[in-house]
């Protein structure tokens, strides 16, 4: 899978947001990536 490849190759950190109904659950997407985008700073 690519994810893996870019972390594990290129060591290039990634997320992946799977849902049928994002718009239901965007508050927690947010949150989530922000976490994420912390990782950078």
């Amino acid at each position: 899978m690519l994810k893996e490849k870019l972390c594990r190759v290129l060591e290039i950190p990634s997320i992946t947001i799977i849902s049928n109904k994002i718009e239901e659950k965007i508050e927690e997407i947010k949150t989530h990536l922000g976490v994420f985008i912390k990782m950078f700073k």
